[in-house]
């Protein structure tokens, strides 16, 4: 497998991810600049892919303690590269496994995770396994998701994600029947004239039913990344 070697938000952090193939998108960036800082949380990334959400944390928001929870020994790969790229061992371990089988012996703090969102028979079909795995949910579901985090999770943790707008209604479902409840969401729209397409939001697990909803983000304005998205992505 050929691979890249690419410099995002700041120069000093560098993944690797497949040359060709499933690459990280941009929500993977946005979530992770929507997690809250945390020095001292036990957290886990799931389906942590190439390693950008984990890295983000580590570098940008200051955290100490990850575990980077993959699935596909390629991404798993690229997953390790990432953590010594950026001289991160000791602070981010990979973890080669499936989060349906999964059983640290333990409690998280924290989670995040910018999951599988559909169904594999919603939309056009990725030529790979790598991509269908990261796009579609034949490997994890929202059920999958939400129980892991309703066993592993410390009552009060957070569980942090990016989601499909349109699924809302059965993310939340879901959510409440798993223990976690969402206290703050952020509605992704691509410009200021075009519905919401993502939805960036926190859960509690065990916490009380109160949801703040953030002003939302807006990435473009007449094409071009608007100041906030610039911040985010390093773009500045």
């Amino acid at each position: 497998m050929n691979k890249t070697y690419d410099s995002i938000v700041r120069r000093d952090i560098v993944i690797c991810q497949p040359e060709e193939g499933f690459r990280f998108s941009v929500d993977a960036v946005m979530l992770a600049d929507f997690v809250r800082p945390s020095a001292k949380s036990k957290t886990i990334d799931i389906g942590s892919g190439s390693g950008v959400i984990a890295a983000l944390l580590a570098k940008v928001k200051g955290y100490t303690d990850i575990d980077a929870l993959e699935l596909q020994e390629n991404m798993f790969s690229c997953l390790c590269e990432t953590v010594e790229k950026n001289a991160l061992e000791g602070v981010v371990r990979p973890v080669l496994g499936d989060l349906r089988s999964y059983r640290p012996e333990f409690h998280y703090d924290a989670a995040v995770c910018n999951p599988p969102y559909r169904k594999e028979s919603s939309g056009k079909i990725p030529p790979t396994l790598t991509e269908r795995t990261a796009r579609f949910n034949g490997t994890m579901s929202l059920d999958d998701l939400f129980g892991f985090c309703k066993s592993f999770l410390k009552s009060g943790g957070s569980l942090s994600v990016c989601i499909d707008s349109d699924l809302l209604a059965d993310v939340f479902v879901t959510a409440r029947k798993n223990r976690l409840e969402p206290k703050r969401m952020r509605l992704v729209h691509p410009d200021g004239q075009t519905v919401a397409r993502t939805a960036l939001i926190e859960f509690r697990r065990d916490g009380k039913a109160e949801l703040i909803t953030e002003p939302p983000l807006i990435m473009r304005i007449n094409g071009e990344y608007t100041e906030e998205m610039r911040r985010i992505t390093g773009a500045l």
